[in-house]
């Protein structure tokens, strides 16, 4: 009987077994063995403690939703758990830099039409430096184009626009650079080529 099991003796194998068999002994005990290391590596790359709990949470919340991923001819159950609050404590880091400069957008955004509010003649410049800039941007290759919209617009940085575009990091970095400065002429054509 599963009650009989002295879930204490047992290595992280069986328990990764028993886990999969949706055990909950299974789980406390993994819990009772590396939660406190789990936190502490959270705790070191997060630095907030309220952070390092939840992020601790979501480790024992995946190993239970996802205890197949585990194979133990790669890894102990140790190094599997703490790899696992690694990866998860730095997907919190990025998912925090995304949100933060996605609100920096929205504020710039938000202000722009305040600073503009007391001339009509600014306003209208910057609906017309909008629209020039969006024009052009369909003039870009598709390669700059989609390399420009994630880094300014989804805030991605650039290894990981690599990975989403399966290209290069120097590819990227070439054509977000040749798209800026082929967006930097485009927009400046009305200044110095004015009517």
């Amino acid at each position: 009987m599963e009650r009989d099991v002295d879930w204490q003796s047992q290595n992280d194998a069986a328990l990764f077994s028993a886990l999969r068999e949706r055990n909950e002994e299974a789980l406390r005990e993994l819990i009772a063995r590396y939660s406190s290391q789990v936190y502490a590596l959270c705790r070191q790359i997060l630095k907030i403690p309220t952070d390092a709990e939840e992020v601790t949470a979501d480790v024992f919340s995946e190993l239970w939703q996802r205890s197949q991923r585990y194979d133990a001819s790669r890894a102990s159950g140790r190094t599997y758990i703490l790899l696992l609050a690694r990866s998860r404590s730095l997907d919190r880091i990025r998912a925090v830099q995304r949100e933060k400069r996605r609100l920096e957008q929205e504020t710039q955004v938000e202000q722009l039409p305040n600073q503009r509010i007391d001339s009509p003649e600014q306003t209208v410049h910057l609906e017309d430096l909008t629209r020039i800039v969006r024009g052009g941007l369909d003039e870009l290759s598709e390669s700059q184009r989609k390399a420009i919209k994630m880094a300014f617009f989804d805030g991605m940085s650039h290894p990981e626009i690599a990975t989403a575009l399966k290209a290069p990091l120097g590819s990227v970095k070439s054509h977000i650079r040749r798209g800026l400065m082929r967006l930097r002429d485009i927009v400046s054509l009305p200044e110095s080529g004015g009517k």
